[in-house]
């Protein structure tokens, strides 16, 4: 059984979860979305998800990045948050036959350098700091030495963690390419 998410970017109207801004915050915010999985619940899986995404994504990104880029931001964020869940739905489908799968949450210790990334020209800078909160997931089942790991962007908002991009760079300042050997001469690897 596959259990797909759709996403509304409304603000929800009913009593949600506070969550610390901790690691372990967060894992308990991801292993509540893993329950409502396993569980079979589509409506609660539903809803956990959407607590990672931006309750109003264009106001925030309009105050944080400027209201010139909202709407064309807040569009793009969209599209990556349903990657998101969807990626999280593909991760999870994998240990669906596996007992007492857990997640393991832990931050993200080290930033790929940045002479392994290309930029993004056209990101847009933040008018104000955001903390952007790095970390990676392993999901482990109980006896097994196997596991899934990757890493996901977030920011702490109204009691939660909100997804902001995939890997160590939020969504806006997603790096074009990784090169492999950034200090190889003549483009060889």
């Amino acid at each position: 059984m596959v259990l797909l998410c759709s996403c509304t970017f409304a603000a929800p109207q009913v009593k949600q979860a506070t969550y610390p801004d901790t690691s372990d915050g967060l894992q308990f915010q991801a292993q509540t979305v893993l329950n409502a999985y396993f569980s079979g619940d589509q409506r609660e899986f539903e809803a956990s998800t959407r607590l990672f995404a931006l309750p109003d994504p264009e106001t925030w990104l309009g105050h944080t990045l400027g209201p010139e880029h909202a709407a064309d931001l807040a569009a793009d964020y969209r599209k990556y948050f349903k990657s998101f869940q969807s990626a999280l739905a593909r991760q999870l489908e994998r240990w669906r036959e596996t007992d007492e799968v857990a997640v393991r949450v832990s931050p993200l210790q080290k930033l790929p350098s940045r002479d392994r990334v290309m930029p993004r020209p056209d990101a847009p800078t933040p008018q104000e700091p955001v903390t952007i909160e790095r970390f990676q997931f392993t999901l482990h089942a109980k006896g097994q030495r196997a596991s899934s790991q990757w890493v996901d962007s977030f920011v702490y908002r109204d009691g939660a963690f909100r997804f902001i991009g995939p890997g160590a760079f939020p969504f806006w300042d997603h790096p074009l390419v990784v090169r492999l050997n950034a200090s190889s001469s003549g483009g060889q690897r």
